[in-house]
């Protein structure tokens, strides 16, 4: 789930800015990403259907890669093993 993958995402990147984007999911993880075993910022947004349309998803990682302003952009879903 979510934290697994937050967890494993800091054994390897111990120090870089992550972004929990919730689309949909009715979880609030503002508390957990304000833990220093997570430490990253938590973001709600509104849910959308973009797979005819990947316009708007674009959109949505290019603000991501701004508002993290790092060189590399890593995206996962929470079902990723």
């Amino acid at each position: 789930g979510v934290l697994s993958v937050l967890e494993a995402c800091r054994k390897f990147y111990p120090e870089s800015p992550i972004l929990l984007l919730q689309d949909g999911g009715k979880v609030d993880f503002s508390g957990i990403c304000k833990l220093p075993k997570y430490g990253c910022r938590f973001q709600v947004v509104p849910a959308e259907n973009s797979r005819w349309n990947p316009h708007s998803w674009m959109l949505r990682m290019r603000q991501v890669a701004i508002d993290l302003n790092t060189d590399y952009l890593i995206y996962l879903e929470p079902d990723v093993q």
